[in-house]
């Protein structure tokens, strides 16, 4: 990270995701709101395919207290 500017390179659960743009948007609206962030830059890389193993301890807990 450049001071002040982050980049953010994330998976989609799947290829067919209709959100992309919403996705970035909100991920680009959280982040810019953070002290010290003056830039963001939102990619999504699609050579990869996201699987739940990617996920961390964190993450896993997160998702399992919202189901």
């Amino acid at each position: 990270m450049k001071k002040g500017i982050i980049l953010v390179k994330m998976e989609l659960t799947s290829p067919s995701c209709p959100l992309p743009e919403v996705i970035i948007s909100r991920v680009k609206k959280v982040i810019i709101e953070l002290e010290g962030v003056d830039f963001v830059t939102v990619q999504i890389e699609r050579n990869r395919r996201w699987s739940p193993d990617m996920m961390t301890e964190e993450g896993r807990r997160m998702l399992d207290n919202i189901q």
